[in-house]
């Protein structure tokens, strides 16, 4: 019988932000029988593997072996801090071990409970003991991946709707919780890392394509999800998206601003960046690019030019006085997905298909309350063309386009 004792570790030496706090009260509220057992810098049980993560600030590296060694050692439930719990577990006791599907091919390790001594719990813990600390995706090794790695037909899993009746690629909604449900996982712990949507609008570029989602798929940042955009291509975009595997979606040629919207509505991430077919990132970009965006803020960093030219531009901020002459923003910045349905999405008339689209839109953006955010490092590796847009049809249309901006925005450039 798994005893009524609900494990609760905080490892930062920071007070607890009242978001979890306000999680935890739903474990006392729905569970007053429930003993809580806190665990903290103060009182927590050492180990080489845990001291080693601790002095290098992996503190969910950490909680994830404490809470294996808590649960080992004295039996009960552990809940992550972002755990709302909806009904009592007195009807999961009578197991010697139980967790849940996140979904059909995870196991989580967010709410999971044991008798003490388990034999499953000293595995995890054995495997955790043997990680090199500079594994890239160490968080998700010692976590999630592990525990899905070790699990066996003895253990009770339970269907996502036990413990997380959402996705974390989704929203929360009350509609999501089931008979079944007996608590949410909200998906809002520190080391939640926001899920970036990289729009890749396509015409007729299918031979670029490999070397651009080889460059998104190299980062080390991971949680990235990738929508290709066919707008209307007569080359063999769709088959190279089928052989690459991934997302495509197919639409009539509208140009970029159709296709960024077109790709955009499909997103699910929080943020959103734009990049080109032909364009690639370097190594390590998307981790820069997120450790400076945030609600009200869009980020970008330096830009090298290769192919029919070479430059490399420094990133210059910009303001809403500034950008109504100057394009300082790069076309593949980060910025968070809720701008572009505040702001209506890319312009998609003909006069925006002669070029400065992404120019419109940051002038939309930073008028409406939006800041920019730069990082001095090479963010973006933009092909030049002998016949790249922004070098001959923009400036071609560039008198067209000027009257175009200036009486769309008249108000801004009194």
């Amino acid at each position: 019988m798994i005893p009524k004792t609900l494990h609760c570790i905080w490892l930062s030496g920071k007070p607890m932000p009242e978001k979890f706090q306000k999680y935890v009260d739903t474990w006392k509220f729905v569970m007053p029988d429930y003993q809580i057992n806190y665990v903290t810098l103060e009182n927590l049980k050492h180990s080489s593997f845990v001291d080693k993560a601790l002095e290098k600030e992996m503190y969910t590296v950490a909680n994830h072996y404490v809470r294996c060694q808590e649960v080992y050692d004295k039996g009960g439930i552990y809940l992550d801090l972002d755990i709302e719990v909806i009904k009592k577990f007195d009807d999961l006791l009578s197991n010697k071990f139980f967790a849940g599907w996140e979904d059909k091919m995870s196991v989580n390790n967010a709410v999971f409970g044991a008798v003490a001594g388990h034999e499953f719990l000293k595995r995890c813990m054995d495997e955790m003991e043997k990680f090199d600390f500079s594994h890239k995706d160490i968080e998700l090794e010692t976590g999630p991946r592990l525990v899905t790695r070790n699990i066996d037909a003895t253990l009770q899993l339970y269907p996502s709707e036990y413990f997380y009746p959402y996705h974390y690629t989704e929203k929360y909604s009350p509609n999501c919780i089931k008979p079944n449900t007996h608590a949410v996982h909200h998906w809002a712990s520190s080391w939640t890392k926001p899920m970036l949507s990289i729009i890749v609008p396509c015409y007729n570029y299918a031979h670029f394509l490999p070397e651009c989602i080889e460059s998104i798929r190299k980062q080390t940042y991971k949680n990235i999800e990738i929508i290709v955009v066919n707008d209307g291509s007569t080359d063999d975009t769709i088959p190279v998206c089928r052989k690459l595997g991934v997302r495509c979606v197919t639409k009539k040629n509208g140009g970029l601003s159709s296709a960024r919207n077109a790709g955009i509505r499909e997103a699910k991430g929080e943020y959103i960046m734009c990049l080109d077919a032909d364009d690639i990132l370097p190594d390590d970009a998307i981790a820069g690019y997120m450790s400076i965006v945030g609600e009200k803020t869009i980020a970008y960093l330096g830009l090298l030019e290769f192919g029919a030219a070479h430059g490399l531009y420094s990133p210059m901020g910009a303001t809403k006085e500034s950008i109504l002459n100057n394009n300082a923003i790069y076309c593949s910045a980060v910025y968070p997905k809720k701008m572009w349905e505040e702001i209506g999405g890319y312009d998609e008339s003909d006069t925006m298909r002669l070029g400065c689209e992404d120019w419109e839109y940051w002038i939309r953006a930073l008028w409406a309350g939006y800041q920019t955010k730069t990082l001095a490092k090479v963010g973006l590796c933009y092909r030049v063309h002998t016949s790249s847009m922004t070098r001959t049809t923009t400036r071609k249309n560039w008198d067209v386009i000027v009257v175009y901006m200036k009486e769309k925005h008249k108000d801004k450039y009194k």
